[in-house]
C-alpha cells in the first residue's frame, strides 16, 4: 500500500497551483496559515530548466561557447563536457536571483501591511509574491517558448503577448513599460492585490494603492 500522507500533499499542492490562478480569494484564505509553498517554488524551477535547455540548440551552444572561448582553451570538445555543469550553474543561479526577487517584493508588502497596521506574517505575503508571479513566469512563459518553437523563430525570449512587440528595439525605457502591457502581468497584478487583501485582511481599494506602486516597480525593474 502507498502511504496516503505524501500523495495528499502532492494533490493538495497541485490544487493550490491551478485553482489560486482562477479562485483566488479561497485559495490564498486557505493558505494563509501554512501550506502552498513549494508547488510554485518546483513549478519556477521546471520553467527555467526547459528555458535554459530550449535554447541551448547546436547555434545556442556555438553562441555561449564564442561568448568566452578562453575558458575553454578555445576547445568546443571541453566546452560540451562541461555543459551539463554550466546548465546546473545557471538554472541554480537564476532559481537564487528569482526567490531573492519574491523576497524583496515580499518585504515591501511586509512593510506596507506595518504600515497599515496589520499583523500578517511575512511568510504569507510571500506566497502571495510567489502565486501572483506564476501566470507571467511560468504560464506566459511555457506557451511563448511553444509559439515560438511552432513558427520556428531563432529566439525564445520575443515579447509576442505583450505590447513592447509592436517596438523594433527589445531594451529601453519604453520597452519595459509596454511590456508590462500583457495579459499574464495583468493576471499577476490581480492575484496580487487579491491574496494581498486576502492576507492583510484589508479592502483592495485601501491596500490598491500600495501593492500596486510595489507590483510596477518590480515588474519594471525585475520582469
Amino acid at each position: 500500500m502507498f502511504d496516503a500522507s505524501p500523495l495528499q500533499q502532492a494533490l493538495t499542492a497541485l490544487r493550490w497551483l491551478v485553482t489560486t490562478l482562477f479562485v483566488p480569494r479561497r485559495e490564498f484564505e486557505a493558505m494563509r496559515q501554512e501550506g502552498g509553498l513549494w508547488a510554485p517554488l518546483w513549478a519556477f524551477t521546471f520553467t527555467i530548466v526547459l528555458g535554459m535547455l530550449s535554447r541551448m540548440d547546436e547555434q545556442g551552444r556555438r553562441a555561449l561557447f564564442e561568448l568566452s572561448p578562453g575558458c575553454w582553451d578555445n576547445n568546443i570538445y571541453t566546452f560540451n563536457q562541461m555543459f551539463p555543469l554550466i546548465i546546473a550553474i545557471g538554472v541554480a543561479m537564476f532559481v537564487v536571483a528569482f526567490i531573492c526577487l519574491l523576497c524583496l517584493k515580499a518585504f515591501l508588502l511586509w512593510l506596507a501591511a506595518k504600515y497599515l497596521r496589520t499583523d500578517t506574517p511575512w511568510l504569507a505575503l510571500f506566497k502571495v509574491a510567489i502565486y501572483s508571479a506564476l501566470p507571467l513566469m511560468v504560464f506566459g512563459s511555457l506557451l511563448r517558448m511553444g509559439v515560438l518553437h511552432l513558427v520556428g523563430a531563432p529566439t525564445y525570449t520575443a515579447p509576442i503577448f505583450s505590447a513592447s512587440a509592436l517596438l523594433d528595439e527589445e531594451s529601453g525605457f519604453l520597452f519595459n513599460v509596454l511590456s508590462m502591457v500583457n495579459p499574464f502581468v495583468l493576471w499577476g497584478l490581480a492575484l496580487f492585490l487579491i491574496g494581498t487583501s486576502t492576507m492583510t485582511r484589508r479592502p483592495v481599494r485601501q491596500i490598491a494603492p500600495y501593492a500596486g506602486v510595489i507590483w510596477l516597480l518590480i515588474a519594471y525593474f525585475g520582469y
